[in-house]
């Protein structure tokens, strides 16, 4: 359920503004997602998202317009708030994203429970 009409907010901060869509999935299928998608921001696999690395994904603006700053992209995954942010950040943001929405649309009949 979008609680305040702030999905596509919360997905352009889980995306890292990148234009991706955050399919709705239960946990296993969300992590496989989650990923593959780190991988693509760690282009150097050293297990942190540089700023460099995240800018290189945030080129696109929002479906509204608006462009997300590297800061307010960093802010939103460095959950342990030591500045960086690493592939497991970005892979649990997209898991969160991924199973609320699927919990939502199985809640509302729009998804099939496997």
């Amino acid at each position: 359920e979008d609680v305040g009409m702030c999905g596509d907010v919360v997905e352009t901060m889980v995306t890292l503004n990148s234009g991706r869509r955050v399919k709705p999935a239960q946990e296993v299928q969300a992590l496989k997602s989650a990923t593959a998608f780190a991988k693509k921001v760690d282009a150097d696999g050293d297990g942190v998202a540089s700023k460099e690395e995240i800018a290189a994904m945030a080129f696109r603006p929002t479906r509204h317009g608006e462009q997300r700053t590297i800061e307010e992209l960093v802010s939103f995954h460095d959950m342990d708030q030591d500045g960086s942010v690493t592939a497991k950040e970005i892979e649990d943001s997209w898991v969160m994203f991924a199973t609320a929405q699927h919990r939502a649309g199985a809640k509302h009949g729009k998804i099939q429970e496997l």
